[in-house]
């Protein structure tokens, strides 16, 4: 098991453009040059200016947003949003994170903690508290998840209840990770860091 670490000025102009695209794409409400059909579901309210931290969607249909005033979450393909209580222990002010692994068990994290849902978000407990630094999260299973901390990847075997560091690299903070399965993922950080994972 290995991470192998990569940096490069034409990875953060990649970077750059895909954001452009997305945002340009987003602009065009119905309809676009190239025949493809585009639909608006949803605007937010005006509040924090309409801004989001992240969403996840499990499937076609079902999905959570989260957003600076709290948690979201959609059972139609994000036509409609119902908020979700995660009670006074989060902060979504600054940062905020949504993973789901199946309709019941859910993960949460602000910039400060981690918290837990296994009964479709009804309930949360925080499960981590960590350093002030932004944390994402991907869960392969149940059981088996990572999360970035700082300059640290953490990863779990008993369903976020104890993390042990796995990767470390002094000056990078590390912003999001993705695994495709057990044996392959990536996250990458600041300064147009990629760090790959292989077994």
């Amino acid at each position: 098991m290995y991470f192998e670490t990569k940096c490069s000025y034409e990875y953060q102009i990649f970077r750059c453009l895909i954001f452009l695209f997305i945002f340009f794409s987003c602009k065009k409400n119905n309809s676009s040059s190239d025949n493809n059909s585009r639909t608006k579901l949803h605007d937010f309210s005006t509040t924090n200016e309409g801004t989001y931290q992240t969403f996840y969607f499990l499937d076609e249909q079902t999905g959570w947003v989260a957003r600076p005033e709290g948690l979201f979450k959609t059972t139609n393909g994000g036509v409609d949003w119902q908020p979700v209580n995660t009670g006074s222990e989060f902060n979504f002010q600054t940062s905020g994170v949504v993973f789901y692994v199946n309709p019941n068990h859910g993960f949460v994290a602000d910039e400060f903690s981690v918290g837990a849902s296994v009964d479709g978000g009804a309930n949360w407990n925080k499960i981590y508290s960590g350093s002030d630094s932004y944390h994402d999260l991907f869960f392969l299973n149940d059981s088996i998840g990572y999360m970035t901390d700082g300059h640290y990847i953490l990863k779990t075997v008993d369903g976020g209840i104890t993390w042990t560091k796995e990767v470390s690299v002094p000056g990078i903070r590390f912003l999001e990770l993705h695994f495709r399965d057990a044996n392959h993922g990536w996250a990458c950080g600041d300064n147009g860091v990629i760090l790959k994972y292989e077994k």
